[in-house]
C-alpha cells in the first residue's frame, strides 16, 4: 500500500481520510470507512484519490442571552436583590447543610476585595454622581442594584485586567491570522514553482522547436488557381482552395455584400420624398445607366488652370445628376457651351476635342429637401473638398458641349454633397 498523508482528520464540512497514489487503495479505504466517496484530481505531484466523508461532528453553539424582561433575568441573582432591597415581596432562600449566608448591612463595608462591590460603585458614580452608598436611600439604592446587575451582566470582568481580548483586538487577531495565511500560501506556490522550471524548460524548448519546423513552411497541395497556390493539404479531396478563398458557398454567408444604393433609393434620401416621374435623356458623355436627380444647376466656381481669379460658370436649363455609386457628379441637359471662353480659363487640351478649365471649387444647386429642418430653403451650396483638401478637376467636352467632373473625394449622402 502507498504511503498515505498525515494530515488526515477533520475538514470544512467534510472529514479527510487520506490521498492515495494508487486507486485500488482508495477503494480499500472507502470499504473501510462508513459514508466515504473518493474524489480523483490532479495535484502538483500527479495525480492522486482522495477518500472524503460527510462531517458527523455536531456544530457546538453558544447559549444566547436571557433579555432583560425574560423570567431567568429576573431570577438571575435573586439573593442580590432581596438583600439590597430590590424586591418588594418576600424571597426564600434555601440553603445547603452546612451552607453559610452572610447578609451585610451597612453598605460603606463595601471593599473592593468583595465580588459585587465593584458593581455597586460604579452603578452609583453612574446613577448619582459625587453620592456615596451610605447617603441613598432605600428606593435609589434599589436602583443602584438593578444597574449593578447589568453591569456585572455585560462586563463580569469590570474593574480588572482584561482576561479577554476586545473587539478591536479579536479583529486585529484575525487580520494578522489572514495575512499569515496568505503569506504562507504564497510560499508553497513559489516553493512548487521552483520545482518545476526544468520539466517546464524543456517542453517549452520541444513546443518551440515543434513549431518552427512545421508551423512556419507546412506542407500544401500547391496547385495554381486562378495564379495563387492551393493551401490545402497534399492528396486532399474535394476542390482546390487558394490563399484566401472558402469552402462556404456565398449562398449559405449569413451577411451579404453591401452593395451601392439604386438611383431611386439615393434620389429619395436626398430630397426626402418618393420618386414620382422618370425622365429619360440622351447624353453622349455619360455611360448608359440609372441616375438620381439632385437637382437645378445654379452655378460652378472653377479656378482657372492658368491662374487668376475664381470663374464662375452659370449654365441655363442645366441639372446636377449623381450615378447610383453616389460619387460621380455629371450636369444634363440645358446650355453648358463655354467654347468661346476657353482662353480665360488657360484651357488644356488632354485630348481630342476635351478640355482641362481648372479645380472646382464650389457648386451651387436649387432642390426642396423634405426632411430638413426648414424645406422652404431650396437653394443650396458645397465647397469641394471641406474635409480633406481634395477637389475635382473640372473639364470640357467640346463635342458635346458639356462640363465634366473628374476626380474628388466628394460623396451624396442624404444630407447633401459632403466634401
Amino acid at each position: 500500500m502507498s504511503k498515505r498523508r498525515k494530515n488526515a482528520g477533520e475538514g470544512y464540512g467534510y472529514m479527510f481520510h487520506g490521498s492515495f497514489k494508487k486507486k485500488a487503495d482508495a477503494v480499500a479505504k472507502e470499504k473501510k470507512t462508513k459514508g466515504a466517496w473518493i474524489k480523483s484530481t490532479l495535484t502538483n505531484a500527479g495525480y492522486r484519490h482522495i477518500v472524503m466523508s460527510p462531517r458527523t461532528n455536531p456544530i457546538k453553539r453558544k447559549k444566547k442571552a436571557p433579555r432583560e424582561n425574560s423570567v431567568a433575568w429576573g431570577k438571575k441573582n435573586p439573593t442580590e436583590l432581596l438583600v439590597m432591597g430590590a424586591n418588594p415581596e418576600p424571597q426564600e432562600i434555601v440553603a445547603r447543610p452546612g451552607q453559610t449566608i452572610t447578609i451585610r448591612v451597612n453598605p460603606t463595608a463595601l471593599s473592593r476585595s468583595t465580588d459585587d462591590s465593584r458593581f455597586m460603585l460604579a452603578a452609583a458614580a453612574q446613577l448619582y454622581p459625587g453620592k456615596g452608598l451610605a447617603a441613598l436611600t432605600g428606593a435609589e439604592l434599589s436602583k443602584v442594584a438593578m444597574l449593578a446587575a447589568r453591569l456585572k451582566r455585560e462586563n463580569p470582568y469590570f474593574g480588572f485586567g482584561p482576561s479577554h481580548p476586545t473587539r478591536k483586538e479579536l479583529a486585529a487577531s484575525r487580520r494578522e491570522f489572514k495575512g499569515n495565511v496568505r503569506r504562507k500560501t504564497k510560499e508553497e506556490r513559489e516553493y512548487i514553482r521552483s520545482l518545476q522550471p526544468r520539466r517546464v524548460r524543456g517542453q517549452a524548448k520541444l513546443e518551440r522547436l515543434f513549431h518552427e519546423v512545421y508551423g512556419q513552411n507546412p506542407a500544401t497541395c500547391g496547385a495554381m488557381i486562378g495564379g495563387y497556390p492551393c493551401t490545402r493539404k497534399p492528396g486532399h479531396r474535394g476542390p482546390h482552395l487558394p490563399q484566401g478563398a472558402t469552402l462556404r458557398p456565398r449562398s449559405r454567408h449569413s451577411w451579404g455584400p453591401r452593395g451601392n444604393p439604386s438611383a431611386e433609393a439615393l434620389r429619395e434620401s436626398f430630397t426626402g420624398t418618393e420618386v414620382d416621374r422618370v425622365t429619360v435623356h440622351r447624353e453622349g458623355h455619360m455611360p448608359t445607366g440609372d441616375y438620381a436627380l439632385l437637382g437645378k444647376l445654379l452655378a460652378l466656381y472653377v479656378k482657372p488652370l492658368a491662374g487668376g481669379q475664381v470663374q464662375v460658370i452659370k449654365p441655363k436649363g442645366a441639372q446636377v445628376v449623381s450615378d447610383e455609386s453616389a460619387r460621380q457628379l455629371y450636369f444634363v441637359g440645358g446650355d453648358q457651351d463655354i467654347s468661346g471662353a476657353l482662353d480665360v480659363f488657360g484651357a488644356r487640351e488632354r485630348s481630342a476635342g476635351l478640355f482641362e478649365l481648372g479645380e472646382a471649387r464650389r457648386i451651387d444647386y436649387k432642390q426642396r429637401k423634405e426632411h430638413v429642418p426648414d424645406p422652404d430653403v431650396d437653394e443650396w451650396r458645397h465647397e469641394f473638398g471641406e474635409e480633406t483638401g481634395e477637389r475635382p478637376l473640372v473639364l470640357f467636352d467640346l463635342k458635346h458641349k458639356r462640363l465634366l467632373l473628374e476626380g474628388g473625394a466628394y460623396v451624396v449622402r442624404a444630407e447633401g454633397i459632403v466634401n
